[in-house]
């Protein structure tokens, strides 16, 4: 598979929400268990102060002390909801970020499922083969398939293996979770096969390959970090303007109130073209037939 992985996207998020902006970073020292308190880390740990966040692959732990000589940190797991996970020697390990892999992660897949919403249309297309049923001509959608929409159906013939035609949209018609085949009917010991489309699937690790995994494809996996950008980019105004929690030495003549919602704002245009691209390409190359 071409494209992205969940980490990379989570990546792309991050850059075009900070640009070049630098995190501060340690590394895990040794391999860790999911429910695993105490996190022994590589580089000086000075700069780790109770309190404090830290993210690793989807962890978000909560910094209860720390242990500058043994370079460990002894934290509560599962801060923000977040899964706990294994991890290896090496990770990365952001101190205090700007964002936690674990937002951005969630966040993209609330995209992915605001991708294939009404609003959006964009859809991730899938297949479905049975046997022809000679007396009803009726085939009932598999449940676990989630299926929304017939794009087409085609048959073979018995002894015909490599030979597939298709039926005329007229042929048959769509009702509820049934396809009902009504002309031109294959003869019996024929194969169906359909091709329907389906709301793009959920990642569930950072290693998930997004167009194996959830079925959005290599030339769409741009779409995805703008929509979340654009998010983080509106909570940081919404930070801005909590004056209790203000940290920012620059003075307010040299970043103007709205700055960062006129990022979010142009950002936005870039993902609302984007998505409205998409679903141009997606239509012209596999209309939507609904049968009669």
């Amino acid at each position: 598979m071409s494209g992205m992985n969940m980490s990379q996207m989570v990546g792309e998020v991050r850059r075009l929400t900070y640009g070049t902006l630098t995190e501060q970073l340690n590394l895990i020292k040794s391999d860790y268990t999911a429910l695993q308190t105490e996190i022994f880390l590589d580089m000086d740990t000075n700069q780790i102060q109770p309190g404090m966040i830290l993210s690793s692959n989807l962890n978000v732990w909560y910094v209860r002390t720390v242990n500058n000589g043994a370079r460990s940190v002894l934290v509560i797991p599962g801060y923000d909801n977040s899964p706990q996970v294994a991890g290896s020697a090496g990770d990365f390990v952001y101190v205090r970020p700007r964002m936690t892999q674990w937002y951005a992660f969630s966040q993209l897949n609330n995209q992915f499922r605001a991708l294939s919403s009404p609003s959006n249309g964009l859809f991730r297309l899938g297949m479905w083969e049975t046997e022809i049923n000679p007396v009803y001509q009726t085939y009932v959608f598999p449940e676990e398939l989630n299926i929304e929409g017939i794009i087409r159906i085609k048959y073979r013939m018995p002894g015909t293996p490599d030979v597939w035609y298709e039926l005329e949209n007229k042929s048959y018609r769509v009702y509820g979770d049934k396809v009902q085949l009504l002309y031109h009917v294959p003869s019996g010991g024929s194969r169906l096969q359909f091709t329907y489309r389906t709301p793009y699937s959920l990642a569930t690790s950072l290693d998930d390959n997004v167009e194996e995994v959830v079925g959005l494809p290599a030339i769409a996996q741009d779409i995805p970090p703008l929509g979340v950008a654009v998010q983080q980019l509106r909570t940081t105004e919404s930070r801005r303007n909590q004056v209790q929690s203000q940290t920012d030495a620059r003075r307010s003549d040299e970043v103007t109130p709205t700055a960062n919602n006129t990022d979010a704002q142009r950002l936005e245009r870039v993902y609302q073209r984007r998505v409205n691209e998409e679903y141009v390409r997606q239509i012209t190359r596999t209309p939507v037939l609904m049968g009669i």
